[in-house]
């Protein structure tokens, strides 16, 4: 999964923590798999999908936001989501809900951009519901 994940420093924190729900342990690698297999096409035809890449992962069982307008003027919130992408620190907004709880204790958010030069997907953060 190198030539298709760059996973940055903050991505795994809480890993260790996840790994005692099975339930979210599975949709986690469920969901590295899928973001894996996205990077490896967008690889071998130069960016195209023939679709939306959203719409893409959709189309394959994951659930994926991007954040609210009140929480992108959220000056705080915003800080909270910037974590290191494999190279540098930078603001992450697009991410997989793992699951569709919005307690912070039961929700785990996937956090990842597609590097329009690479096509590899950089993951930011895999954790709790920031």
């Amino acid at each position: 999964m190198a030539d298709y994940l760059i996973f940055g420093k903050h991505a795994t924190c809480e890993l260790l923590e996840l790994r005692e729900r099975p339930a979210t342990a599975k949709g986690i690698y469920r969901a590295m798999e899928l973001l894996a297999e996205i990077s490896y096409r967008l690889q071998v035809n130069s960016g195209y999908l023939g679709v939306d890449r959203v719409r893409w992962l959709e189309q394959r069982g994951l659930c994926l936001s991007r954040e609210s307008n009140t929480l992108q003027k959220n000056k705080k919130a915003r800080q909270q989501r910037r974590f290191h992408d494999g190279d540098e620190i930078r603001e992450f907004d697009l991410h997989v809900k793992v699951s569709d709880s919005t307690h912070c204790d039961l929700c785990t958010r996937i956090y990842f951009e597609v590097d329009e030069r690479t096509w590899q997907i950089r993951i930011g953060w895999i954790g709790r519901h920031l």
